[in-house]
């Protein structure tokens, strides 16, 4: 069963990836349950998969209004 993803707090995620510097988005919530010292956060997206992001690599982090 999939979760939806609650559109409140949805955001969208730039970041470099940490081997090519390639620049990526995904848009979902960020999961609450990732110890905040991590240096990773970690952003469910619709499909109920989740994207692991290093703290270090992101451009920039903002809210999605749909």
């Amino acid at each position: 069963m999939k979760k939806k993803v609650n559109d409140m707090n949805k955001v969208k995620v730039k970041f470099k990836h940490w081997k090519s510097g390639k620049e990526l988005e995904v848009t979902g919530t960020i999961a609450e349950w990732v110890n905040e010292q991590s240096d990773r956060i970690v952003v469910e997206k619709e499909t109920g998969e989740y994207e692991d992001i290093l703290k270090n690599t992101i451009v920039s982090i903002n809210n999605v209004n749909e």
